[in-house]
């Protein structure tokens, strides 16, 4: 994904879906022009799902804000393990609309704090258990926000950190 791509972005799409990967890569990728040619995509009417790294880089930043990572297409800050932590585990999701859950892969995704959540900042789903042997992963993981969804101008953004797809 790089900058000269995103420029491609006008109203014949409806969707950007921006994968795993690397945030920090892909911002410097995509430079400032191509940050604000997402901008101007979503706040125009476009839609925006960010998985993993996608998610991360939609964000605003993290809880220290420290990492620099996020353009900011939602005011929600994520929460960090620690520098250099590789979380890899199952998960078991909650889909806080239906109540389902339902098991998936997460590997070093974005999570929310859900107290620190703004009241625009729709929660869709929640960690509810991992089969990580590591407690402190599990703890740290729990009860955490990992898909959530706003509004950014007229469009729809939705950031998921498991590996959903």
């Amino acid at each position: 994904m790089l900058s000269a791509d995103i420029t491609q972005l006008t109203s014949r799409y409806d969707l950007l879906v921006v994968p795993g990967g690397t945030a920090r890569l892909y911002q410097k990728l995509l430079d400032e022009k191509g940050i604000a040619c997402i901008h101007n995509f979503v706040a125009d009417g476009g839609g925006y799902l960010g998985l993993c790294a996608g998610a991360y880089l939609a964000s605003t930043n993290d809880i220290t804000d420290t990492k620099n990572i996020g353009i900011g297409l939602l005011p929600v800050r994520y929460s960090l393990y620690g520098h250099g932590a590789n979380i890899r585990t199952n998960v078991t999701l909650n889909d806080t609309r239906t109540n389902v859950s339902y098991k998936t892969i997460y590997h070093n995704g974005a999570v929310y704090q859900i107290d620190q959540l703004p009241t625009n900042v729709r929660v869709l789903a929640t960690i509810t258990n991992t089969d990580s042997s590591n407690p402190k992963f599990h703890e740290f993981l729990l009860q955490k926000a990992t898909i959530v969804a706003g509004i950014f101008g007229k469009g729809r953004v939705v950031l998921c950190g498991p590996h959903i797809e």
